[in-house]
């Protein structure tokens, strides 16, 4: 009986003050905010990645493009190449055409 009355003694207590250690509810407070954190880091993180895929994206298609140019002026540069040295074949003809019109003269 006299043990009864202690465990229904300290269940009272428990009921009236609580059975909650505010060491143990801070802890809670403080897991929560950290996975929010966690949560909105993971957030960042994963818009940052994509921010940097588009990027690279973007990048390529920069040097494809000037890859392309390079190319275009590549081809233009080799046609006016082929062009000069077509007037020079031409002109050295003329040339040996008027030296040897000059010689048999």
């Amino acid at each position: 009986m006299k043990t009864t009355a202690v465990v229904v003694v300290l269940l009272g207590l428990f009921v009236l003050c609580g059975c909650e250690n505010a060491q143990l509810v801070k802890c809670q407070e403080e897991n929560a905010a950290l996975k929010a954190e966690v949560q909105k880091a993971q957030a960042d993180t994963t818009a940052a990645q994509a921010k940097v895929e588009e990027l690279k994206k973007k990048d390529k298609e920069i040097q494809t493009k000037a890859m392309e140019a390079i190319g275009v002026m590549l081809e233009k540069q080799e046609t006016k190449n082929k062009e000069k040295d077509a007037r020079i074949k031409q002109l050295e003809a003329e040339l040996e055409k008027m030296k040897t019109t000059a010689e048999s003269k």
